[in-house]
């Protein structure tokens, strides 16, 4: 199905193939998962590494507002915030397009919340950070974008896609696990890679463009 032949007002042209397949309704949710995987990567790799290091400058604000939640009891989230907020300023990541440190910075705020109510150990702050940057990337750029769709491809009904897209989530979390684990050793987006799934149908001429 070439994806020209697929229209959304919002969504960037690496997902209308998996899109499609979505409102179609003929693929099973681990398929549909898995190919939303390479999209996914992609967005990661068109925002760069700027985020990866906005993200890795962050990790000791983070640590520091958990050490003092740990031994004073509290933190300022307000300060952490800004903290956060002037460490995106920084002249250093010029240059690279602004939504992939605005995702990364929202990214950064979510984790606040969660260690905010004890959710996070220290020892995990990294890898949490990141995780919620891939997961804000997927949202903002995919799933809040499919829910907002006003007619759906092919007409498919809001609910049913809506359902699809939670049987989905599971299977794009198992890859953003990995994607996760990629970025906090190797630090680089280039490196992202998806995992071998067994058993997936041979790639479309579309899936090879990207």
């Amino acid at each position: 199905m070439p994806d020209g032949d697929i229209i959304h007002p919002t969504l960037n042209r690496r997902f209308l193939n998996v899109y499609g397949q979505i409102c179609e309704g003929h693929w099973e949710s681990s398929i549909l998962g898995y190919r939303l995987l390479h999209p996914l990567k992609g967005q990661i790799q068109n925002y760069g590494n700027v985020p990866v290091s906005l993200g890795n400058n962050i990790v000791p604000i983070l640590e520091d507002a958990i050490s003092n939640a740990e031994t004073r009891g509290h933190f300022s989230f307000a300060d952490c915030s800004y903290q956060i907020m002037e460490m995106s300023k920084n002249p250093v990541l010029n240059g690279s397009p602004t939504r992939g440190r605005d995702l990364m910075v929202e990214a950064a705020k979510k984790t606040l919340v969660e260690i905010q109510h004890k959710k996070i150990m220290s020892n995990d702050v990294e890898h949490t950070l990141f995780r919620n940057y891939v997961d804000t990337v997927y949202k903002k750029d995919f799933e809040e974008r499919i829910q907002e769709t006003p007619v759906h491809h092919k007409d498919a009904h809001h609910t049913i896609v809506n359902d699809m897209m939670e049987d989905i989530r599971p299977h794009v979390n198992r890859g953003r696990d990995e994607f996760v684990n990629q970025l906090v050793k190797y630090k680089d987006v280039k490196k992202l890679r998806r995992h071998q799934r067994l058993k997936e149908p041979p790639p479309t001429i579309n899936d090879e463009a990207w």
